[in-house]
């Protein structure tokens, strides 16, 4: 459904989405991850509830974040 107005997203490397509940740019993140998912490419997506746009910048959101970055670029390197 989506390639016929989306670019091809197979065969693209893994991908990990981050988003505050509260950021304008929400419903453009879920549809990407999705579609990145859909398409057959590993995805995470950590929807962070309350946070606004540029969340990864508060220290109750990057306490959590930056360990879970490093798991999921420590798993991209390790497979």
């Amino acid at each position: 459904m989506f390639g016929q107005y989306f670019g091809n997203l197979e065969n693209m490397p893994p991908a990990l989405f981050t988003v505050g509940a509260d950021d304008h740019f929400i419903d453009d993140n879920i549809l990407m991850a999705s579609r990145w998912a859909r398409a057959g490419n590993r995805t995470e997506l950590m929807v962070y509830p309350e946070a606004p746009h540029a969340c990864i910048a508060m220290p109750r959101v990057i306490a959590d974040w930056l360990p879970r970055v490093q798991g999921f670029l420590r798993s991209c390197v390790e497979s």
